[in-house]
């Protein structure tokens, strides 16, 4: 692994700003509601490496959160990252929430279903294995609807639950095991990074977006006056 890492979790309030090294984290702190701005990001960013005694240098990669979660969090953490990486030249891991949440899940889980409310009776699913290199996506990430479960037969929550849904999953009558990760954090993060890192994988700053997943209220209209259009 490399010297140091900065890790954004800006998927979910409060969002967090971290330091790790080989080791894990080392040092983070609180930045809770993001604001529109990326410069909101960039101060606690020096407080935190001049804290720990680190210069931009000492920056081989920077971890960030891409979503699902608040899009306005998710926008500011990618911007500083992208920022970040091209103005100082570390490297860019980006990693979908859904995934760093499975590697935090329970040490003898070897599958999950991740869940996180995507609104609108909404919510999004996606599958998790463990395998000899850790966390791996098994499926692609899906958007369902809630009342689904309403349905005697579904199978769609057969399976161990995790991630910000399940709240609502259980309160549906859904069992979760004990155990389930449900908020995302900086070392679920670390630990995505550490394995992307191993494998020397790398994201193209040009070519990494949030992963939002669903149209937005005004695109949804648009589609509704304009059968058989789309949005660019």
């Amino acid at each position: 692994m490399a010297k140091w890492m900065v890790v954004m979790q800006t998927a979910e309030t409060p969002s967090v700003l971290a330091l790790a090294n080989a080791s894990g984290v080392v040092d983070s702190c609180a930045l809770g509601a993001l604001k529109r701005n990326s410069g909101d990001l960039a101060p606690k960013l020096s407080e935190l490496l001049a804290k720990n005694g680190l210069g931009v240098s000492d920056i081989e990669a920077i971890a960030v959160s891409i979503g699902p979660g608040g899009y306005t969090g998710l926008r500011v953490g990618l911007a500083s990252a992208l920022a970040f990486t091209l103005v100082r030249g570390a490297k860019l891991i980006a990693i979908p929430t859904l995934e760093g949440l499975a590697w935090q899940c329970p040490s003898d889980w070897t599958k999950a279903r991740m869940v996180a409310d995507a609104l609108r009776g909404r919510f999004f699913m996606q599958d998790f294995a463990k395998g000899t290199d850790g966390w791996q996506a098994v499926s692609a990430l899906e958007l369902r609807f809630w009342n689904e479960l309403e349905a005697p037969q579904s199978s769609i929550f057969s399976t161990q639950l995790a991630g910000p849904g399940i709240g609502r999953a259980s309160a549906m009558g859904v069992s979760i095991s004990p155990g389930a990760p449900s908020v995302p954090d900086v070392a679920g993060l670390w630990k995505a990074g550490c394995q992307r890192m191993a494998q020397n994988q790398y994201d193209n700053p040009a070519e990494v977006d949030i992963l939002y997943g669903q149209p937005s209220s005004a695109e949804e209209q648009w589609k509704k006056l304009h059968p058989g259009s789309q949005v660019n």
